[in-house]
């Protein structure tokens, strides 16, 4: 299996427009935590990893879907959660992953903003070079 998790983190705090507007590299974290205490936050998470194309019973390549949750909470002085998100999109476009999902899902946390989005591609090792 490609080891897309820490790559695609590494990606995402590699990003200085990115940690700039959420004001630390802290606000991003490679799993969901169970409660979101620091705001905004980006949580990356794998959704699917698959093995594809085999070849002397080896996989080639994989098949992988992440889910990225953004959340956010309702006040001025916070950056929206589409502006978050139009930066994750940009760099994971860059990379070549199709955006599946893109929308703010219920939360029952008042004042908090929560912006689901997915993406997915299919991987060999030299693409995370």
């Amino acid at each position: 299996m490609v080891p897309t998790k820490a790559w695609l983190n590494t990606l995402l705090t590699g990003s200085s427009a990115l940690v700039a507007l959420l004001g630390s590299v802290a606000h991003i974290v490679d799993t969901h935590p169970s409660a979101i205490t620091l705001f905004p936050m980006v949580c990356l998470t794998d959704d699917n990893h698959a093995d594809m194309e085999y070849a002397d019973n080896k996989p080639l390549m994989d098949s992988v879907s992440i889910k990225i949750d953004v959340y956010t909470k309702i006040d001025g002085a916070l950056p929206t959660t589409t502006a978050i998100a139009q930066i994750i999109i940009g760099l994971l476009a860059d990379k070549f992953f199709s955006c599946g999902q893109n929308g703010e899902v219920p939360d029952p946390t008042d004042g908090v903003r929560h912006r689901v989005l997915k993406f997915s591609r299919e991987l060999l090792p030299s693409d995370l070079l």
